[in-house]
């Protein structure tokens, strides 16, 4: 008698897991098809975006930098001399650093160049020298698809399939790897412009910290904790985390 209530119990256990299995799939399944078909793709195996037209990122808005200047580095060049040699360094990694745009385009590619592309003992490519993709749906920022460095150039399609409604995102740069050039590129035939910074509050916020504020280990470029913050309460941030000298 015992090991048949065991019996049944399995089976409504495996039951429920599988209904909330299912209910979820499809949850995640609807919400993915609000924005396209993700898509990653090495442009040295398979050119996938010979027909798009590419833009230099710095022509949009980009947020979380403590300078005006046109680069993707955290501190302004007139502190060079002023930090220590370990810190200036690490200013030169992008973390927290992102570029907002707006386009009707179906597609979104993106190409990169990194300053060092080197393998980390903590932390995946993704999260060290990768790029992370956010659209705006419902007033909520919804993940979309990480760019994977291959080299120290990397061309990828990040999502493709998408309708032609202007959408708004944000592309969040590497958090242990500086950003030389970076380009957008859309379909050709489309449009794509600055984006509009409509912050819950006027001022930035400041996080100053070590490692783990400046991203180390996270899975991905948008989910160091400051990127978060700002994702969910609609502030900018500027992410002032520099990790100890053992991780130069």
């Amino acid at each position: 008698m015992k090991r048949k209530i065991i019996s049944i119990g399995l089976i409504l256990s495996l039951a429920l897991n599988l209904t909330i299995l299912g209910f979820f799939g499809k949850a995640i399944y609807l919400e993915s098809r609000k924005i396209g078909k993700h898509i990653i793709t090495d442009y040295k195996t398979k050119n996938v975006t010979s027909d798009f037209h590419y833009f230099n990122g710095l022509k949009f808005n980009i947020n979380g930098k403590f300078n005006n200047e046109e680069n993707f580095s955290r501190l302004p060049l007139k502190f060079k001399n002023i930090v220590r040699p370990a810190v200036w360094s690490l200013s030169k990694n992008s973390s927290g650093i992102s570029i907002r745009f707006k386009t009707n385009s179906p597609s979104i590619s993106v190409k990169w160049e990194l300053s060092n592309f080197r393998e980390h003992s903590n932390m995946s490519r993704i999260c060290a020298s990768g790029l992370d993709l956010y659209c705006l749906v419902d007033n909520k920022w919804q993940y979309v698809r990480s760019g994977i460095p291959t080299n120290f150039k990397t061309e990828q399609l990040l999502v493709s399939e998408m309708d032609t409604i202007t959408k708004e995102f944000t592309l969040n740069l590497p958090l242990y790897d500086g950003i030389e050039n970076i380009e957008i590129g859309i379909k050709k035939g489309f449009e794509i412009s600055k984006s509009a910074d409509d912050y819950r509050i006027k001022n930035p916020i400041v996080f100053y910290g070590t490692s783990i504020t400046q991203g180390g280990s996270a899975s991905r470029p948008g989910l160091a904790y400051p990127s978060i913050i700002s994702r969910d309460l609609n502030v900018e941030t500027i992410n002032l985390g520099f990790s100890v000298k053992y991780d130069l």
